[in-house]
């Protein structure tokens, strides 16, 4: 089972990963 601060850890990686992502598509959209 994961601790609280891999959970919270975790969901900063994802939030980042899915914002990182965002800024590629509105990058290459333009």
């Amino acid at each position: 089972a994961l601790s609280v601060v891999d959970e919270v850890e975790a969901r900063k990686t994802f939030d980042l990963l899915r914002q990182l992502g965002e800024l590629d598509e509105l990058e290459g959209g333009g």
